[in-house]
């Protein structure tokens, strides 16, 4: 096992980011490369306009695209200490909105720093009180979450300490210090997350210019093309890549690229059949399955379950919670030892929003709502509690759903998870056909109802309801 370079201290929270970090911009096959020594020059020019425009003791909400100047100011940000949320100038609105709406940041001093081909320009949104970095706080995160509830979350100094080490540490590679291909989108906090892991210990982020996660083929020649040794995944995006590849090997495709490509992936059901067809394309690929709730947003668990050709897992292994992150399980009020609802405290819930936390004798816990198991390997997930289930990245109580949908059409609805063709999760809606209503009735009253927005659904017409995959009906 490789040297996992595990890192006790910090470099980028001083500024001082590793020496061997680079960028590469990519846009189909042109390549623009900026090294630390030309990132040097724009980070003073960035710390320039910092002083200038008096952002000290404000929060910023950087609204831009990625490009050198954006990475240049993230790092000047970070050197002076200043609260900040990263957004696509599209989102920077609906940020502003939540990080306002959020009782730790009301009041408080917030300027929008945009980037345009002119440079920089920024422009107060509120005008408050000072709001310095408060101990661990570093980012913060604007997300609706898996639940579609706007919420604030903080990226903490040492969450990011722990999130870095514990993919490092089950890898046993230097994972962070090679050719990682940043292909989430900035407004995510997978974004940050990654350039920070790659600024410290000194690798290179690739930057595709244009979204890569939505085009399987693509993805594919970017991987191969541009020599990537890691890429960080939303686990939706994952399964789909693995389906389109099994797809082509079942048409005769039967490239094999011989990289070690370490994909690290998160956030919901993994396809067993998608795995696979991308160790037999990438045969000396890892996949290491990393688990963190929303709220805490850093990982806080990870395990390797496939290397060097083979399982190293079974079910939905999510690996034992790094050091430093409090776990315990809990069923009907009481701990248990086997299984039960995983509950998380210490580092892993720092940065979590107030309401989403309980305390228990001093100490801070979230209820993860995952229901889990335990293994010789660590934890693995089995389902939510309750009726809930994931789709599309967003959190969907089947019996809420259900009671809405049927009191909507006056019939009845059962709706169940799928997986397309394409390997794209979804919710698939079986509507029972009423002779009061015509089809398209049905159909356009269902596309409106409130609990299906932002959900990929099918709807399915037909004459009666079958038996569930439970036996019921």
């Amino acid at each position: 096992m490789e040297d996992a370079g595990i890192v006790e201290e910090l470099g980028v929270l001083d500024g001082l980011y590793h020496s061997d970090f680079s960028v590469e911009f990519r846009d189909g096959v042109s390549c623009e490369t900026y090294g630390a020594d030309q990132f040097a020059g724009l980070v003073d020019q960035c710390d320039d306009f910092i002083f200038r425009r008096r952002l000290v003791g404000k929060v910023i909400v950087l609204a831009a695209r990625p490009s050198p100047q954006q990475i240049a100011m993230i790092i000047a940000l970070i050197r002076r200490g200043i609260v900040f949320a990263l957004t696509n100038p599209s989102s920077q609105e609906n940020a502003v909105a939540s990080i306002l709406s959020d009782e730790r940041y009301e009041g408080t001093g917030l300027v929008v720093v945009s980037l345009d081909e002119r440079g920089f320009d920024c422009a107060a949104m509120a005008i408050g009180q000072e709001k310095r970095g408060e101990g661990d706080v570093l980012c913060l995160a604007t997300t609706s979450g898996t639940t579609g509830t706007p919420k604030v979350v903080e990226f903490t100094k040492s969450a990011l300490k722990l999130s870095l080490n514990g993919v490092l540490s089950v890898t046993g590679r230097p994972v962070w210090s090679s050719r990682v291909l940043l292909a989430q989108s900035v407004e995510f906090d997978g974004f940050f997350e990654e350039l920070f892991c790659v600024l410290e210990c000194g690798g290179t982020a690739i930057i595709p210019l244009h979204a890569v996660g939505s085009r399987p083929d693509f993805l594919l020649s970017c991987l191969d093309e541009w020599r990537i040794t890691c890429i960080d995944l939303p686990t939706a995006v994952f399964n789909t890549f693995g389906t389109y590849l099994a797809g082509r090997q079942a048409n005769g495709f039967a490239s094999r690229m011989c990289g070690g490509v370490t994909f690290v992936i998160g956030g919901q059901r993994f396809l067993p059949p998608a795995v696979e067809a991308i160790g037999k394309v990438f045969p000396n690929a890892s996949v290491v399955n990393t688990y963190g709730p929303t709220e805490a947003t850093i990982t806080c668990a990870a395990a390797v379950i496939w290397a060097h050709g083979a399982w190293r897992a079974s079910g939905q292994l999510i690996g034992w919670t790094y050091p430093g992150v409090n776990s315990k399980l809990i069923y009907d009020g009481r701990q248990m030892s086997e299984s039960g609802v995983l509950v998380l405290g210490g580092c892993a819930v720092e940065g979590a929003p107030a309401a989403s936390l309980s305390v228990e004798d001093g100490a801070a816990w979230l209820d993860t709502g995952d229901l889990v198991s335990v293994s010789e390997r660590g934890y693995v997930f089995e389902r939510r509690k309750g009726g809930f289930i994931k789709v599309g990245g967003r959190r969907v109580d089947l019996a809420a759903v259900r009671a809405e949908l049927e009191d909507v059409t006056g019939t009845m609805v059962r709706p169940e998870p799928a997986v397309s063709a394409r390997g794209l999760d979804h919710l698939r809606i079986l509507v029972v056909r009423s002779p009061d209503c015509a089809d398209s009735h049905l159909v356009r009253a269902l596309r409106r109802s409130p609990s299906l927005l932002g959900v990929p659904t099918e709807i399915d017409l037909v004459d009666r309801l079958g038996l569930s995959e439970v036996g019921k009906g």
